[in-house]
């Protein structure tokens, strides 16, 4: 199946993305456009189409080995990447990243653990990072040298043959050198995919390291991520100068309201994300869409109506347990006049005792 151009189902989609960054520029936000090519990190169940890669390689995790992608098909996705970029930048977005990272197609170029190729896309460390380059040159031609482009990369990919952290040290120099305003520091590959989304059980931040040994490779800014789900541990990463940014991902599907309430001196009232990976990935990967196992709003904003009621009523909810709590939460926000029986001491219910074991301590900030 040849590498086929969609231009214009693609552009009828500038439309509708400018609604979103109109909305975010209008509450004062910068936003930004993640693209990328899955590669052989998808099936054909997904796309219809068997997968492509730099090499015919099975991603161990995936159930079908992907087509080697010709040169012309090569020279054909970085156009459109570029115009993917550009028409991010009609939308009005404020930047693009490209993913690199995670074994998605620029990752798997640069990465010995999926690049076999023995032409000018394959072997040396320069000839596997050539596309991702590319890419970026592309989007800098079609969208001005100004347009900030942000390179995501997997510093160690935690597979056998896979990349380390030396070797994206110098692919992240490489991208630099390309244009790249920033590196997003990344890790694992889907055939390590715990340590992509690490869960509750990882360290927090425990993956800052990377970042820093990054700072020392290039003199553009790095970003941190990886379990970084409060603020306090946020501000000790860039306090430490290990990172210039960090993300907060999941932190922010559990409470989107995260700057804003730390803006306002309200820290103590972020809901923390405790890792467990239920809402987010377990969800998303059933199809369901992005949950958030912390904030029943997540994913549901169109579904819930918290918008006070006309009337304001008495409510009683019995049980303090999670669906109690939430229960009476949500009758507060309508505004109605709530009464929580428990017959115990303490909030929580089953909550409680699904704290205790090892890597689960999280999840009593959760809690009273």
């Amino acid at each position: 199946m040849p590498i086929t151009n969609t231009k214009q189902k693609a552009d009828g989609q500038i439309e509708s993305h400018r609604k979103l960054t109109e909305r975010v520029h209008a509450a004062g936000g910068k936003i930004a456009a993640q693209i990328y090519h899955a590669g052989r990190e998808t099936s054909s169940a997904v796309t219809g189409v068997q997968p492509v890669a730099p090499s015919a390689v099975r991603e161990p995790s995936m159930p079908e080995t992907p087509r080697e992608l010709t040169i012309p098909e090569i020279h054909t996705l970085v156009e459109q990447f570029g115009d993917c970029a550009k028409r991010a930048k009609a939308a009005g977005f404020d930047a693009v990243e490209v993913h690199g990272a995670h074994g998605y197609l620029a990752g798997a170029f640069a990465s010995p653990f999926s690049n076999k190729r023995s032409d000018e896309y394959g072997g040396t460390i320069r000839n596997r990072a050539r596309f991702g380059m590319e890419i970026i040159r592309n989007i800098k031609e079609k969208c001005g040298k100004d347009y900030p482009v942000l390179y995501r990369i997997s510093s160690v990919e935690y597979v056998p043959g896979g990349l380390d952290i030396e070797e994206s040290k110098v692919i992240a120099r490489l991208m630099e050198e390309a244009g790249a305003d920033c590196i997003h520091c990344s890790q694992g590959v889907y055939a390590s995919t715990h340590t992509i989304i690490p869960p509750s059980v990882f360290l927090r931040a425990g993956y800052v390291e990377h970042a820093a040994e990054m700072k020392k490779a290039v003199q553009i800014p790095v970003i941190a991520v990886g379990r970084i789900n409060d603020v306090e541990i946020a501000e000790s990463v860039l306090q430490s100068k290990k990172a210039d940014l960090v993300t907060m991902a999941r932190a922010s599907l559990a409470d989107p309201e995260l700057p804003n309430k730390v803006l306002k001196g309200r820290g103590d009232e972020v809901i923390r994300c405790i890792g467990c990976l239920h809402g987010c990935i377990g969800e998303n990967g059933k199809g369901n869409g992005i949950r958030c196992l912390v904030n029943p709003l997540t994913g549901m904003e169109d579904e819930y109506d918290l918008t006070p009621a006309e009337k304001a009523k008495q409510v009683l909810v019995i049980g303090g347990g999670i669906a109690g709590c939430e229960a009476t939460i949500s009758a507060a926000l309508k505004g109605h006049k709530v009464t929580l029986i428990e017959k115990n001491d303490r909030l929580g219910g089953q909550w409680i005792p699904a704290s205790v074991p090892i890597g689960k301590s999280e999840f009593t900030s959760f809690l009273c």
